[in-house]
Formats: structure tokens, sequence, C-alpha cells
């Protein structure tokens, strides 16, 4: 292992003391180097220990590590920050031709390296002795080898128990990237470790930007503070939380220890976001904090609407194990998620079924996991459920025959398929659910699972559908109104809904007992004037239907209604909006 080191052209990526440790024993006196040149070393810390002796050494140092990759004669990199994500940006930017040695060979390279020395330090103290030296000698090579026989060994372990944690970071990571929930990590220092893509969609940051940074305060902040993540890892008590959000936050309802909050940003999109986020711990074995998760949700349509609708609290349990123990943390990910989850191993075998979609089917996680029963929430036989069929790679033929026009892949995940679809089985007059599909890979790129979530849109649907039924209304009472003006006159009259009409001079010449109930303004008043404006603004403006009589552009409406008009999806030359009037002047 250490021949790897001979005639090589070194740079190494961490500064700290392992960094020291490393070149102290390469610039000893023990190791024959045999043209073994380090050229540079990098860190973010300029301060760090192992920093400080390179560049005192005459040795290249930067807190950059690309700045190490452009070097010439370049030949090996070693990584010491035991960091996974680093490593693998390393293998991603280094040169092609380049070797490298993460932290688990470098540490077995820096243990043989210390026997040699200790060896030859012994050696050397034999020989002077001039007493049996060769015998010594033999002895002390026997000793050395058995060492070295140790610590192959020990490296063998360590080679294996490395795997088992990057394959264990690596299936975390794809849960946390596959999700179409905005998450984002932070480690005990507040540096970012993930920033999937739904975040990088919701904020317009990219994890290029945000990941080994601490700047996870900038999509939402005008100057640098902590945010939910920062002060749940600091453990801040309450009057802390208070002043940085006031009323808009609260302990959560299912997960210890976590808060949710729910808050514009301004800085956020084209006219801002509304957003409800929950940030929670992640602990380790012991019970210490070592890290801190949030997610962020959406709720800018809804506000804008006005329309409230009861989304689960976007949240994880982080119990037992730390953050390496990258398994168990998927499992609390999930587990604690308000999102309905399903996560189905290689053999379609259920291993996750989380509490949100327990409330969501009425199945508990206990009869679930250990079956491939997936499919009975929601079909009355079985049949192969969206995850079933991203780990299977099933043709789009067989998705086409299965969901019909219902599905299509994914805007924001590669290889991820969404669909929504009504399922008469769920609750007692059934859902329509929304749902998305994507596979989990090991390290070497192998399908070893599939994720599933499930969405509630029932309520939306129900919208919808009233906002149709509406519309279509309208629709009726233009086409009556063409009639005559009798037959439009008793359809106005006669309607539950509010409506008004006026001529080509803006005169209203019809104002029904539902806009009068609606605005207070009895038809006496109205009718025969240009006084329609009058419930709705404190000032003469043109009311819609001006604007319409008059063949308005875009830009009129864009002037009164700014984004809360469109066109009408039913009647040619119609236009609607949605619009909050107060009941009295200061709320108009």
């Amino acid at each position: 292992m250490i021949e790897r080191l001979e005639k090589a052209h070194i740079v190494i990526v961490g500064g700290g003391r392992f960094c020291l440790a490393f070149l102290r024993s390469l610039f000893g006196e023990s190791f024959d180097r045999k043209n073994t040149n380090v050229i540079g070393v990098a860190d973010l810390n300029p301060e760090a220990v192992g920093l400080t002796y390179a560049s005192e050494m005459g040795i290249f140092t930067t807190t950059d590590y690309k700045e190490l990759l452009k070097l010439e004669n370049l030949d090996l990199i070693i990584e010491l920050t035991k960091d996974i994500s680093m490593g693998e940006k390393i293998i991603q930017n280094k040169p092609p031709g380049v070797r490298f040695i993460d932290f688990f060979e470098a540490r077995a390279i820096l243990q043989q390296l210390s026997i040699n020395a200790k060896k030859t330090e012994v050696l050397k103290k034999l020989r002077q002795t001039h007493d049996k030296t060769a015998e010594v000698e033999a002895l002390f090579e026997q000793f050395y080898e058995a060492t070295l026989q140790l610590t192959r060994e020990q490296d063998v372990f360590t080679q294996a128990s490395r795997k088992e944690l990057v394959d264990g970071e690596k299936a975390l990571f794809q849960a946390i990237q596959g999700s179409t929930i905005a998450t984002f990590l932070i480690n005990k220092n507040h540096v970012v470790t993930h920033w999937n893509k739904a975040c990088e969609k919701l904020t317009g940051y990219s994890a290029d930007q945000i990941v080994g940074t601490n700047h996870q305060w900038k999509p939402f902040r005008s100057k640098e503070r902590p945010i939910m993540a920062d002060l749940i890892l600091d453990g801040v008590k309450e009057e802390e939380v208070w002043r940085y959000y006031g009323t808009k936050w609260k302990k959560s309802d299912l997960i210890d220890g976590a808060f949710e909050a729910e808050e514009f940003f301004e800085h956020l999109g084209d006219n801002g976001k509304w957003l409800f986020f929950t940030a929670a711990p992640i602990k380790s074995t012991q019970g210490i904090t070592i890290g801190a998760i949030e997610t962020l949700q959406d709720k800018t349509d809804e506000k804008l609407s006005h329309e409230e609708r009861k989304q689960n609290n976007i949240a994880l349990r982080e119990k037992t194990r730390a953050i390496t123990a990258s398994q168990q943390i998927m499992s609390q990910i999930i587990q604690g998620s308000t999102i309905p989850t399903f996560v189905i191993d290689i053999n379609h075998v259920i291993t996750h079924w989380n509490r949100a979609l327990e409330n969501l089917t009425g199945l508990p996680s206990k009869e679930m996991v250990g079956t491939r029963d997936q499919w009975k929430s929601f079909y009355d036989r079985k049949r192969p459920s969206m995850a079933d069929v991203i780990l299977d790679q099933t043709s789009e033929l067989e998705i086409k025959r299965l969901y019909g026009t219902k599905w299509h892949k994914s805007a924001l995940l590669e290889e991820a398929y969404e669909a929504e679809v009504f399922f008469p089985n769920l609750g007692d007059r059934g859902k329509w659910c929304f749902f998305t599909a994507a596979p989990i890979r090991s390290q070497e790129g192998q399908i070893i699972g599939a994720i599933e979530t499930i969405w509630d849109q029932t309520e939306a649907k129900k919208a919808e559908a009233e906002r149709e039924k509406q519309n279509a209304e309208l629709a009726q009472r233009a086409k009556a109104l063409k009639a005559s003006e009798k037959t439009m006159a008793q359809i106005i009259q006669g309607s539950t809904i509010p409506t008004f009409v006026i001529n080509k001079d803006h005169i209203v010449t019809h104002w029904n007992k539902a806009c009068e109930k609606l605005t207070g303004y009895s038809a006496d008043e109205i009718i025969g004037t240009d006084q329609h404006w009058k419930p709705s603004f404190d000032e003469k403006n043109p009311t819609m239907a001006d604007l319409i009589l008059d063949g308005a552009g875009e830009e009129e409406f864009w002037r009164y209604y700014g984004t809360q008009w469109k066109k009408s999806e039913l009647i040619d030359g119609a236009y609607e909006a949605e619009e909050y009037f107060g009941q009295n002047e200061e709320e108009k």
C-alpha cells in the first residue's frame, strides 16, 4: 500500500491534524520517499495545523481544493476529510488518469508508515549495541511482518466498513434527492450537507452553490441570520425562537424537538412565496444532536386562492443512530414525514410504510411491512403499483396499459414517474391522489428498491369541479341572454349567483336579488346608473364588465387586476378573477 506513494506527485485535501501526522511521517527519515513529492495541500480553514505545516515546508497551500487539480505533474490525490460527499466531488472533478486515495485507505497507509518508522528507530538502536544484532534483527523482522499482517487485516475490515457506510449514505442521499419535498440537511458545524432538487427548484439556488457552505439563509433572508434548522441545532430556548419568528412558529405535534412555521418570503420567486417549513434535530446513538433537517412546502397557491387545505407537517423523527447510520436515518425521514410514503426493496417487499400512509389507507405498518401487498390500499385485485413499475423498469407501453393517459415522467426527478388517479377504495367516498415513484440505486448504480409518495388531492378536485360548475352556469346564462331580453331578465333575477348587466353606454340594466344581498345595494339604487363600481371600490374604477365592454387590451387587465385575472376556459371573450373585498372602508 505504501508503494502507491513512490515516485508520485501528491496533493492532499484536508489540512487538519491527520494531514499533519501524514506529512511528518512522509518527511521522516524512516520513509524512503523515492522521488515522492507533495506538491499541494488544501483546507477550508486557512489556520488548519496541517495546512500551516505544509506552508512552512514550502508546499503550495490553498483553501479551494479545485486549485490543486490544476497543478502540473499531478498523479495522486489523498483525501483526508472523512467527508464522503467531498470524496465523490474529487472523483468527479479530478483529471483523467490521476489516482485517488480516500480517508480510510490513507489511515491504513499512515499506520504502515508509523510501524515502519518505529521499526527503523528500534533497528538503529539495536545496531548500536553490537550484541547479537543479526539474531535480534531477524526476530524484529518477524515482529514487523506480524504487525504488518494485522494492519492488512484491519484494512480489509476498514474497507468493508467503508463500503457499508458509503452504501448507507448513498441510500440516504437518494431518499432525500428522490423526494419531491424541498429538503436540506446541516451538520453540527451548520454546514449544508444535502440540498435536494426540489429545494433547488423552490429556492433558485443550486446544490453546488449551497452544499459545503453555511449559506442556507441566503434564499430566504436579505442578510445573514439563523434559520429554523440552525436554531434546532443550537438547542436554543423558546425565547430565542420567538425573537426570530414571533407568533409564526409552534412545536410540532408529531415530532419531539421539532419546530414548524409558516411565513412569507419576499425574496423567493418573482412575487415572493408562502412556505410551510419544519425543522427537526438529527441525533447520535448517545442522544447528542449532530445535525438538523429542514423541509419546506410551497403554500403560495393556497394562500392566493384563499383555500384552506390541510397539509401534513413535513417533518422527520430522528431516533438513536448517528447520521452515518444512514439506513436508519432514511427510515426516520420516511417515518417522520407527514407525506404518505412507502418503500419497496429489490424483491418488491415493503420495507417502510409510514404513519401518514397508515392514516390515508387505514392499513397499519405492522400488517404491510414485510409483504408485497402495496396494491391492497388502492385496488380490488393484485396489480403493480407505480413503485413496482419503476423497480421493474417497465416499458412505457405497459405503463400506458396500467394508467392510460393519467401518467407522465417527472419534470423534477430523472427516472421518476407521476400520475393522478381516483381511488374509490380510499376513505368513505374515494380519494383523488397524486403520486410520484422514483428508483433507489446502490453505489454501483444498480436499482435496489423504489420509493413512492402519495398526495391527497381530493379537496383540490372538489374545488375545481365547483369552479367548472359555476363557469358552466355562466355559459348557460350567456347563451340564454342572446335569446331574448325578457328571458335574460328572468334567468338573471332567478339566479342564486350575484349578477349584473350593463349596456353599451355602461349603464346598469339588470341587478339581481343575489347581487343586492351580496353588495347591500338595491336594484333601485344601481339600475339606470353607471354606479356599479361602488360596492367594490372607494373611488370610480372600471369593473371587469366595463373593460370587457370597451374591448380593453390585456395591459389594462394587468393594470387593474395584476396576476389575479385570466381568460375563461369555457367562454370565448370572457375573463375571470378572484379578489378580496373588505367588509368596511378600512378593509377594502
